[in-house]
């Protein structure tokens, strides 16, 4: 559960209790509830305030968000509890989380101090008014004339609620939901939240199906205080605000009529009465949002750059491998690696990539040599994984990206096909004790069908007669897309003095300069790859 729950009860007791002692308190209270409603109730609810008595507040049950659509809360009467969504609160701001749970209460007081529901979103005006929260005359008329009630199942009971606003959640990239206006439901508030600034191409849209009614949009900060707005009147076509500058944080869109509460002849909010043809007809609309991409803080290129496009891929050879810290961070970022099958792929053979999907969306994508396209694996979850079953052996490459200029950290893991390797002729010769003695080295040596098997190493010593020149030096050759194979160079005291770990077909050593003695050569697979064939020159 969210850390910011148990403090945002206490929060709310303190702000409930300083509301309870204003001065002012009668007045605010006409204000939510209007002037009839049973005086002793409230009376009693005041002094028990007062007396930070808050036992008569109803239990709250956090309850699986499907249940609750798109609202963040809501209270029923007939349960006396308030149900709090569980995506919702799994990341909510302390003050967000306040905004909801004060909304409910009001929703609470009003259900104990009144026979019948107060018009409006009694409860939304409770929540400002407690937290301080000044409202202006157009938020005033929204929450005096939205409809708050709903329907909703919880273990095969249908209950009435009223609810907070419509909670879109984490919003990046396009999305869009349906809705409409009605006689019975002229407001709509939806919330939702950016992870990062708006740009110029971020927007929140509506779409009007409907030329008969006047659509406005308003956008407010996370306690629905007024931002902007837009109205272009009946033009059928609705209307878009732009989140340039809009910094990360939580959000509400109103979507409303624009006679919301104005009694007009043959008009009435939310629907339009054709006295001709004796109908009614209601406002649909497509509420769109275009919305930044989150960056996750200290993105920077990782190691693997530049690796853009295929021809620049990181070869990964043909031994499985996990690589983590990868990023995707850039809208025109791409990440490509190359692997090699030894044999035929088989069912237990696979690419997989594993990342936070709800801080951007990375899909994953091979290809043949030739740049020829497989398969690729785009789903919404936090994996994308393809299969390299019945694959020929060969070099294939692999194309991790982001969904519509989505950036996001990642980890990139390989199972690939092994092969058999035959140890070769110098086994064992896996450890400095037992290192093949080549002696006292004179000209040019090469000994060649040597392998690198599955946590194999291969230790060689041999003899400077003198300084080393120009022309001395320890080289192994190879097929690196068949496996990475590394060397180093220690003295007769076991001490590293040389290395070559290059990512080509070769690696070569120096000698020039070594004084005469004894030393000792260790080819290694890197990162436990193995080889089937190498070469030793000396």
């Amino acid at each position: 559960m969210n850390n910011s729950f148990p403090y945002s009860i206490n929060s709310i007791h303190d702000g409930i209790a300083r509301f309870a002692d204003l001065d002012t308190f009668w007045n605010s209270f006409d204000n939510i509830f209007g002037s009839e409603y049973n005086q002793s109730i409230a009376q009693t609810l005041r002094s028990e305030w007062q007396n930070r008595d808050f036992s008569q507040l109803p239990e709250i049950e956090v309850i699986n968000s499907d249940i609750l659509g798109n609202a963040n809360g809501a209270y029923a009467s007939s349960t006396n509890k308030i149900y709090l969504a569980d995506s919702f609160l799994a990341n909510a701001t302390l003050e967000a989380i306040n905004a909801v749970l004060l909304e409910e209460i009001g929703h609470f007081v009003d259900a104990h101090v009144k026979s019948q529901d107060t018009p409006g979103d009694e409860g939304e005006l409770f929540s400002a008014i407690v937290r301080g929260v000044n409202l202006s005359s157009s938020d005033l008329a929204r929450i005096h004339n939205e409809n708050d009630q709903k329907l909703i199942t919880i273990d095969g009971t249908t209950l009435s609620i009223e609810q907070s606003s419509i909670g879109i959640g984490f919003v990046e990239g396009y999305r869009s939901w349906y809705d409409y206006l009605s006689y019975w439901d002229s407001s709509d508030t939806w919330s939702f939240q950016i992870g990062a600034t708006g740009t110029s191409s971020d927007y929140i849209n509506v779409y009007n199906y409907s030329s008969l009614v006047d659509i406005v949009l308003t956008l407010g900060d996370e306690f629905g205080n007024y931002i902007t707005s837009a109205d272009t009147g009946f033009s059928g076509e609705g209307e878009t605000l732009y989140l340039t500058g809009l910094a990360p944080g939580y959000y509400t869109a109103v979507v409303s009529d624009y006679y919301d509460g104005i009694s007009l002849y043959d008009e009435y909010y939310g629907e339009y009465y054709d006295e001709y043809y004796g109908e009614y007809y209601d406002a649909a609309y497509e509420l769109n949002i275009n919305a930044p991409y989150y960056i996750p803080a200290g993105i920077i290129p990782d190691s693997y750059e530049s690796n853009n496009e295929q021809s620049t891929a990181t070869s990964l050879g043909s031994v499985s491998q996990y690589l983590s810290d990868l990023n995707i961070d850039s809208g025109s970022d791409e990440d490509w690696f190359k692997i090699t099958l030894l044999t035929d792929g088989t069912s237990s053979n696979y690419v997989e990539t594993d990342f936070t999907g709800s801080l951007g969306d990375l899909d994953l994508a091979l290809y043949q040599e030739d740049g020829t396209y497989i398969t690729d694996s785009a789903t919404t979850g936090d994996q994308e994984l393809i299969s390299l079953d019945g694959l020929a052996a060969g070099d294939y490459f692999i194309q991790v990206y982001g969904y519509s200029g989505a950036i996001n950290t990642y980890s990139l893991e390989t199972d690939l096909p092994t092969v058999t390797i035959t140890g070769d002729q110098f086994e064992p010769n896996n450890t400095q004790l037992t290192a093949k003695d080549f002696g006292l080295i004179s000209g040019i040596s090469q000994w060649d069908n040597l392998s690198i098997g599955s946590s194999d190493q291969d230790w060689f010593k041999f003899r400077l007669g003198s300084t080393g020149g120009e022309g001395n030096f320890l080289q192994i050759a190879f097929t690196h897309s068949l496996g990475d194979v590394d060397m180093r160079l220690y003295n007769a005291s076991g001490v590293e003095v040389a290395s070559s770990a290059g990512v080509i077909d070769e690696e070569q050593i120096s000698l020039q300069g070594f004084a005469a003695g004894d030393y000792f050569v260790k080819v290694y697979g890197y990162s436990s790859a193995t080889n089937p064939n190498y070469s030793l020159t000396q």
